[in-house]
This record gives C-alpha cells, sequence and structure tokens, in this order.
C-alpha cells in the first residue's frame, strides 16, 4: 500500500509542474504582470501594511519595468504622477510613502526618481515647489556634526544623507541652473561650440556647486566618514555595524558629492578601500547568491547593495557573476512571476526590482543598464546631463 501511495505521489508530481521550473531565463512578461498586478490588488494584508510606503513600491516596480522596456504596460503615465502629486506633503515641503502621510526624504527621493524615470521633472515640480524641498532637505542636516534626519522627528541614519544627496543631485541637474539663479550664483554660459564632453563636466561641476550653496556637502562626507567601521565597511551610524546596505548609501553618497577619494585618503597603498572592496567580495555564499553581512543567508536584494558598491568602485569583477546571475534568476517564479529574496520562497515588488537591477548591473541581455548610484536606467540619468564612468 506504502508503494502504492508512493507510486501515486510520483505520478502526481509528474503530472503537476513545480512553481519553479527554473529555465534560468528571464521570465520578463510574467514578472511585468506580477508587478502590474501587485500595484492593482489593494485586498491584500500586504497592501495594507505597506500603504505607508505605496510610493518606494511605485519607485521599484516602475524602474524594474523601465529595465526591462515595459514601463507603459504597468499603468498609465497620467495615474503615477496624479498619485506622486497627492503624496506632497505641504507642511514639511517633502513628499510623503502615501497620501495623507508625514513627508520624507526617503520618499522624496522616490517621487523625484520617478519624475525622472518619465522625463517629465520640469514639467511636474514648480520652480517654486522645487526650492522648497531644497530648502526642506537643508533643514534636516545637522550643523554640528553633518548628519542628515529622515523627517521632523530626528532620526538620523547614513541612508538619509544618501537619499539628501540624491534628491538634491537629481533636483539640480533635472531642474536645470536657471532654477536657482537667484540663489546668488553667476550664470554660466556655454560657449555653443564646446565639446560636446567638456560641457557635461561643466555642468556637473555646477550641479555639486549649486548643491554646496543648500546643504554643507563637506560636513555630510565627514560625517559618513566617521561611520566607517575596522572592517573597511560602513554602519548606520558612527559605531553602527557593517552592513552591505549602508555600504551603498554612504559609498553612492561619497561619490555623488564626487569625494569618493576620501576612501583613499592617507593611504599609500589604497589596503583600506581594498579591505572595503574584500568586505564586499567576502558577501558571496557558496549558491552565489550574496548576504547582507557575515554569518547571514543569502538574498536577492544584496545583488545590488553589495554590487551597485563594488561597481563604484570599479571590482565588479571580484566576485562570481555568472554564480550570481543563476542564483538570482532562480529565485524566479516562473509561473506567475515575481522574484523572492532566495529560491521557492514568496516573491514581492522590492525583491523583484532589486534582483532585475542586478541583473542589470551584470548586463543581462535585453535589459536596460542602471546606474549603480542613482538606481535608475543610465537612459533616464543621461537626460538630465548626469554623465559618468562608474557602468
Amino acid at each position: 500500500q506504502q508503494n502504492h501511495h508512493h507510486h501515486q505521489q510520483q505520478q502526481q508530481n509528474h503530472q503537476q509542474p513545480k512553481k519553479r521550473i527554473n529555465s534560468l531565463r528571464l521570465k520578463e512578461t510574467e514578472h511585468v504582470e506580477f508587478i502590474r498586478k501587485s500595484s492593482r490588488d489593494t485586498e491584500t494584508i500586504e497592501y495594507a501594511l505597506t500603504e505607508h510606503l505605496r510610493l518606494s513600491g511605485m519607485y521599484w516596480g516602475l524602474t524594474a519595468a523601465a529595465l526591462m522596456r515595459r514601463t507603459n504596460e504597468i499603468t498609465s503615465k497620467d495615474e503615477v504622477v496624479q498619485f506622486i502629486n497627492e503624496c506632497y506633503d505641504e507642511k514639511s515641503s517633502l513628499f510623503a510613502g502615501a497620501p495623507g502621510h508625514d513627508g520624507h526624504v526617503l520618499y522624496t527621493l522616490s517621487a523625484i526618481q520617478i519624475f525622472v524615470l518619465y522625463d517629465c521633472l520640469r514639467e511636474e515640480l514648480s520652480v517654486q515647489r522645487a526650492k522648497k524641498m531644497c530648502e526642506a532637505i537643508a533643514k534636516l542636516q545637522n550643523k554640528e556634526d553633518g548628519s542628515f534626519a529622515g523627517d521632523e522627528w530626528g532620526e538620523v541614519d547614513t541612508r538619509f544623507s544618501y537619499c539628501a544627496f540624491s534628491a538634491l543631485s537629481l533636483l539640480t541637474h533635472g531642474m536645470g541652473e536657471e532654477c536657482f539663479l537667484d540663489w546668488n550664483l553667476e550664470s554660466l554660459e556655454l560657449q555653443r561650440g564646446e565639446k560636446e564632453e567638456n560641457t557635461v563636466k561643466i555642468y556637473n561641476g555646477r550641479a555639486l556647486e549649486i548643491m554646496r550653496k543648500i546643504v554643507d556637502i563637506d560636513k555630510g562626507c565627514e560625517f559618513i566618514m566617521n561611520c566607517r567601521n575596522f572592517d573597511g565597511g560602513f554602519g548606520s551610524t558612527p559605531g553602527g555595524e557593517s552592513h552591505a546596505g549602508q555600504i551603498f548609501v554612504c559609498v553612492g553618497a561619497l561619490q555623488i558629492c564626487n569625494q569618493l577619494d576620501l576612501l583613499y585618503a592617507g593611504e599609500e597603498d589604497n589596503e583600506e578601500n581594498d579591505k572595503l572592496a574584500w568586505w564586499l567580495a567576502e558577501r558571496q555564499v557558496k549558491v552565489g547568491g550574496l548576504n547582507g553581512r557575515p554569518e547571514k543567508l543569502p538574498d536577492v536584494c544584496y545583488s545590488w547593495w553589495v554590487l551597485s558598491s563594488l561597481a563604484a568602485l570599479k571590482k565588479k569583477h571580484w566576485i562570481d557573476l555568472d554564480k550570481l546571475k543563476t542564483f538570482i534568476l532562480r529565485c524566479q517564479d516562473d509561473i506567475n512571476g515575481g522574484i523572492s529574496d532566495r529560491p521557492d520562497d514568496e516573491p514581492d515588488v522590492y525583491h523583484t526590482f532589486f534582483g532585475i537591477a542586478g541583473l542589470s548591473l551584470m548586463k543581462h541581455e535585453g535589459l536596460e543598464e542602471i546606474d549603480p548610484i542613482y538606481a535608475l536606467p543610465v537612459t533616464s540619468v543621461r537626460k538630465i546631463g548626469i554623465e559618468s564612468d562608474w557602468y
């Protein structure tokens, strides 16, 4: 009888396709459908629990779709833009995670990123609102130590330093310097005959100059360096444990402020910088995935946090990219779409975005290339004049 039952079970197993077929091909159509369904399904408990970060969810889903060149299949641009504008919080002059919530620098960055993704920053942000947002971000900086809080309640974290610098950089590039001319900046007339790359250099430098008028960049970078640990990594505050997510935000913030060389300061043989790259490279585990800190399980989201940091340090090749690619593809739900944290778990939009972003960083066939610092398609950041050599 037991044998018969076992035989029946085998037959059943044979008949029912497993949830994961693991063809190791990126299931784009299924993922787009998964993102579309996730954005529409307002009845689920997940939807209720994540209501406060709806705007970030929108950014993850839309950017993942943009990397697959399929944004228009998710929802209409008008619907997205209307929702973002409903999230604006007049009181704080920042965007909130959902309408009726308090403004926060995290969601402000998400809103700006989506506007850049749709190439409609100037269309959607008035000069007045853009300036108010810049002033609101400036207010979040502690003048003493250079750190940033996320909102008026004052929690400090290096994540917020990155959000502030990234938001300001996208704003100053995207709005154009004429938006800020009355902030005692002299106008810069570019000679029409100037070489293209020269123009870009001047413009990148110009955006940074405008940012310097808004926040204390040097103090801000000093705070980030104070969060560096003896193992080469970075924590959320000085003395905080090194973590891959915090390393991404610290390296990204330094890169945006053109101060990545602080990593090498005073080091004859660049050993310190190598220490950081080694710490990141050691995040790869046997199955090919990456973890966020020693002794932890691998998780698809670190495909992004670790790899983008290595990309900024120009050391992506320090890990086995093929094994990482295979790990991400094994985390797909081949039937219903979506990518999970590790194989056979439930997928969600967060991991779907970071999985696709990781594959994009590895130049996966058919995907748009992503910028490892701004976490947006390279084509989108180029449109607002951000050129870089870190891909």
